[in-house]
């Protein structure tokens, strides 16, 4: 549990009200606002619905999109043995292997859309930075950070939101 006087992490606020939250047990809570966001399974979730949305054609496809990953997640993990087998093929790849090496020391990165987190383990598995996951879909993110704790990749924090507030 986190220190009730400081904010659970000065990088994740309210996506409403743009508040610090505060861990208790296992709800991130907002003070002023009394907005409060589920930890689940390691996973922040912060999907703000877009019901509450003025934009109906906005509501409408942020459903579809998040309902048809949520039945079929992809890419998975399955072909992937161990770290050094992921670790390995992601280095044949020109961009993610271009990237990691762009990347300056104890850089925060953020993802938006990470989908089950392929690039986002990667780059906190392979660099001395701190990456935030991020996703609508809860199914992508449990197979993203399943994979993160077989493999104990450090630095990586998975987190449910909505990339329309953010």
């Amino acid at each position: 549990m986190s220190d009730p006087k400081h904010p659970f992490d000065r990088n994740i606020i309210c996506p409403i009200t743009g508040e610090d939250l505060f861990q208790e047990g296992n709800v991130l809570k907002a003070v002023d606002s009394d907005n409060c966001y589920e930890i689940r399974d390691g996973i922040l979730q912060m999907f703000v619905d877009p019901a509450n949305s003025t934009a109906t054609i906005l509501s409408d496809t942020t459903r579809t999109v998040q309902d048809f990953y949520t039945d079929a997640p992809f890419p998975n993990y399955n072909e992937f043995d161990d770290m050094c087998v992921f670790v390995a093929r992601a280095n044949k790849g020109v961009f993610a292997r271009l990237l990691r090496e762009q990347i300056p020391i104890n850089s925060k990165l953020l993802e938006v859309g990470c989908g089950t987190g392929q690039l986002s383990n990667y780059l906190a598995a392979t660099t001395a930075s701190h990456v935030y996951a991020t996703d609508m879909t809860l199914p992508s993110l449990e197979l993203g950070i399943e994979f993160a704790s077989k493999n104990e990749i450090k630095g990586i924090r998975f987190i449910q939101m909505n990339l329309f507030y953010p």
